[in-house]
């Protein structure tokens, strides 16, 4: 099959297979932000399976833009959050992998320089 299929196969797939359940994760994003505005619709643009329940959330400053809860009631945030959105979008989904796996490597290394032994 051409490329082009390929890429339209793996997204109707994905649907095909996604549990039928509508709103379990949420979106909480903060609406003085730009980004987290701008998360947010982007969001609610790629949502083909409504999994998304997205509210605004007026937070304290200094705190993310955006918050992702999902099934379980995680949360996550920043690129975490971002892989954690992208395996619950279909168009996304095969960027979660990846995002997730940059998030543990980026994040290893903020875990590593603070838990190391004082000597």
């Amino acid at each position: 099959s051409k490329v082009e299929l390929f890429g339209w196969l793996s997204i109707t797939i994905y649907a095909l297979f996604a549990m039928p359940r509508v709103r379990e994760r949420s979106l909480l994003y903060d609406p003085g932000s730009a980004f987290g505005t701008a998360v947010a619709r982007l969001v609610a643009w790629l949502d083909w399976l409504a999994r998304f329940d997205i509210r605004r959330h007026d937070v304290a400053s200094g705190t993310p833009s955006f918050v992702v809860v999902d099934r379980n009631g995680a949360t996550a945030s920043g690129l975490v959050g971002v892989a954690r959105m992208a395996r619950a979008l279909p168009v996304l989904f095969p960027l979660s992998v990846p995002l997730l796996v940059m998030a543990k490597i980026f994040g290893r290394r903020d875990d590593g320089a603070a838990a190391k032994p004082a000597k």
